[in-house]
């Protein structure tokens, strides 16, 4: 897929913008309101908002602090949300964070896609939230070194995405992991949890520790593969679900050390 013509991805959004529909939910969260629909069958879970509130917060830290250069923010910081869903996160981040220009909002349920257009257009933010319909690993693999924010939050383990992630962000950019396995990784299923993170959890009163520590592992080694190395910025455990943000950076020699912490 490396190499790929984008606009294969892309649909334009022609849906008109219809806020009158019976069956719909308005949903407010931060500084936008979505409208969930039950006819597009989209995702849309209320107790991640706290995951977004603390996503809008890093992600508005890390462009404040980070210089411009080679190795530090570009002059047009751009944001890969890989599985969008109701397109709520990131039409939140186009409305509350500042100094991004481009935002993808991808997904590959075409009831998403829909909805993304829809709530996109009615909270004025179609400018910068370009909805796009693909299966994520195949977008990420397709536009390697190409956003400075990639963000995947899936459904269960993030392991799958990983790789395309790593080659998605540029070099000194950011990626934003979720994984929801959160009793796997803490230590109600060990033999699961070393076959998707090759770590075996373990029950115990630091389990949870434990649990993002093998996040953490798993991501750096799917890193290394590609001469990369990440740097954990950001590990939370909130409710049943692990959220971490790491900064990606070339660095073979760097790669070759990071042993001594497996």
């Amino acid at each position: 897929m490396e190499g790929s013509d984008e606009s294969s991805h892309l649909q334009p959004c022609t849906l008109p913008v219809d806020l009158s529909s019976s069956t719909s939910t308005d949903i407010s969260e931060g500084k936008c309101t979505i409208q969930l629909d039950p006819k597009y069958n989209t995702f849309y879970n209320p107790a991640q908002e706290v995951n977004r509130d603390i996503s809008v917060l890093a992600i508005q830290t890390f462009i404040n602090i980070t210089p411009k250069g080679k190795r530090g923010r570009p002059e047009s910081v751009s944001i890969l949300e890989a599985m969008a869903a109701s397109g709520i996160r990131s039409i939140r981040y186009a409305k509350e964070i500042t100094g991004i220009f481009k935002i993808i909002a991808n997904d590959m349920s075409q009831g998403s896609f829909d909805l993304i257009c829809q709530n996109s257009t009615a909270n004025g933010t179609s400018s910068i939230v370009q909805p796009k319909l693909s299966e994520a690993s195949s977008l990420m693999y397709s536009q390697p070194n190409e956003h400075f924010i990639v963000d995947i939050d899936p459904y269960g383990t993030p392991v799958p995405f990983l790789d395309s992630a790593i080659k998605c962000v540029k070099d000194g950019g950011i990626i934003l992991v979720t994984a929801t396995d959160l009793a796997i990784l803490a230590g109600n299923a060990a033999e699961t949890c070393y076959a998707k993170y090759g770590s075996m959890s373990l029950k115990s009163s630091a389990c949870h520790e434990l649990a993002l520590r093998i996040v953490i592992h798993a991501v750096q080694t799917t890193a290394n593969k590609y001469g990369r190395y990440v740097e954990p910025l950001l590990s939370l455990k909130i409710d049943f679900y692990v959220r971490l943000l790491f900064r990606v950076k070339r660095g073979p020699e760097v790669c070759k050390k990071s042993v001594r912490n497996h």
